[in-house]
């Protein structure tokens, strides 16, 4: 199998393997971690614990593959691991309620005709694994302007980095057998304040680092209280969606939803 990015066609079928499965069944990702704050001047703080999950399925598509998936996460005291309810703003004082990650849809498509280098796709290997790297730098208007939301946001322009690797072992994603290889993640995000965290045009932002795995046994493999507080708060985020929806929700879009409905 290819794994060339210039091999459109051999490459997405390779990453999607790593990422999800061939067949069009439910792949579930577990990532944890750690979010810090950077770029004030008293220096990083820890300021949660991090635990997300994103259930995606893959099906053929028009010249190429779609994957359809939804996503889910949950802040944590970084010192008990307790799933935050409340939180108290170190930086401002202010106790403020927490918006959890709830992202539906996540979804995205590959297309045969547009070749995965455009999006900063990179391969590693060695001789027993192979890595699929993305360097998404985003940059666009953001859902929440200054004007609008001064306590929820710092700039009109929403600004974040992603750093995802997917890394397969080399005997699974050569074995024509398997339709999904086995895979560990690694993402690091760079961002700006989380509207509910009430920072406005405080400097500095967030950086997550996290590692995660591809569950083989599904969503049964998340961590008891997490996979609990999903099927109490959100069902739907341990299954991938029925069908194909527009646009992909953020955590900036959602936190507009909830204001506005």
């Amino acid at each position: 199998m290819s794994v060339d990015p210039s091999d459109t066609r051999g490459y997405f079928k390779g990453f999607l393997k790593t990422r999800a499965s061939l067949d069009p069944v439910d792949a579930t990702v577990w990532f944890t971690g750690t979010i810090y704050s950077y770029g004030r001047p008293e220096g990083a703080r820890r300021l949660f614990s991090f635990d997300g999950v994103n259930v995606a399925r893959v099906e053929q598509w028009a010249n190429g593959y779609r994957m359809l998936s939804r996503e889910a996460g949950v802040y944590r005291s970084p010192e008990s691991g307790e799933i935050l309810r409340r939180w108290t703003n170190p930086f401002t004082g202010a106790e403020l309620d927490v918006i959890h990650l709830w992202n539906d849809p996540v979804n995205s498509t590959y297309d045969f005709d547009r070749p995965p280098v455009r999006f900063g796709a990179k391969v590693y290997e060695t001789e027993d694994n192979v890595a699929f790297a993305f360097d998404a730098l985003i940059d666009y208007p953001s859902p929440l302007p200054v004007a609008d939301y001064p306590k929820n946001s710092g700039d009109d322009t929403y600004r974040a980095a992603e750093l995802l690797q997917f890394i397969s072992p080399r005997a699974e994603l050569e074995d024509a057998s398997r339709s999904s290889s086995s895979c560990v993640v690694s993402w690091t995000r760079l961002s700006q304040w989380l509207p509910w965290m009430e920072m406005g045009a405080e400097g500095g932002g967030l950086l997550y680092h996290c590692h995660g795995v591809k569950l083989p046994e599904g969503a049964a493999g998340l961590p008891a209280d997490f996979r609990e507080f999903l099927e109490a708060n959100g069902p739907r985020y341990l299954r991938a969606p029925e069908g194909w929806e527009e646009p992909n929700e953020t955590s900036w879009t959602y936190f507009k939803h909830l204001r506005h409905g």
